[in-house]
């Protein structure tokens, strides 16, 4: 349903399935441990806080937060597309499913940035950029960059398995990192 208090939303060790903004308001949302799941195109502007992990899953469709982000570690779920448009300062990301695309690098955060064993998901950078975060591969990471863009990851790339590389950008490796994949 449509709810139009400006309070705080707190979803703690549990899942919260949401179909549009209006079902949790217009306040904070605080991700306790906590996952946020969308049933349909959704764009939230609300700031969210992370304790814990904070997971978005979106099965299909596509989440736009266009809140700031804080806390803990942001993981993303679900084969959708997860739109970051503001400056994060969370402490990690990592991507399990799906993509994240972003344009500029503060919206990834102030932290590591990890695809983890098993995932399947994809970073897409749409902007020339340099990303001042470690990146860890424990699975398949990919990275896609646009046509015309030129990508730099500006610290280690650490990676057990395979970093992969797809789109019409450049991609380059400004720090060796350690690897066997």
């Amino acid at each position: 349903g449509n709810n139009t208090y400006s309070g705080t939303t707190t979803i703690n060790k549990a899942t919260a399935a949401i179909t549009n903004q209006n079902n949790i308001g217009n306040g904070d949302l605080i991700l306790s441990n906590g996952t946020l799941t969308t049933d349909a195109e959704t764009s939230l502007n609300n700031n969210i806080r992370i304790t814990g992990t904070g997971q978005f899953t979106n099965p299909t469709n596509n989440l736009t937060l266009t809140g700031s982000i804080s806390g803990d570690q942001l993981v993303k779920a679900g084969n959708g597309i997860l739109f970051l448009t503001k400056q994060n300062f969370h402490n990690s990301t990592a991507l399990i499913a799906g993509t994240i695309q972003c344009n500029d690098p503060v919206q990834l955060g102030s932290g590591d940035f990890d695809f983890p064993l098993n995932n399947t998901g994809t970073l897409l950078l749409t902007r020339t950029m340099s990303i001042n975060t470690t990146f860890s591969v424990n699975g398949t990471g990919i990275i896609n960059t646009t046509a015309g863009t030129n990508i730099t990851l500006a610290k280690a790339v650490n990676y057990a398995k395979n970093l992969k590389k797809i789109g019409g950008g450049t991609l380059t490796l400004g720090v060796s990192g350690t690897g066997s994949g």
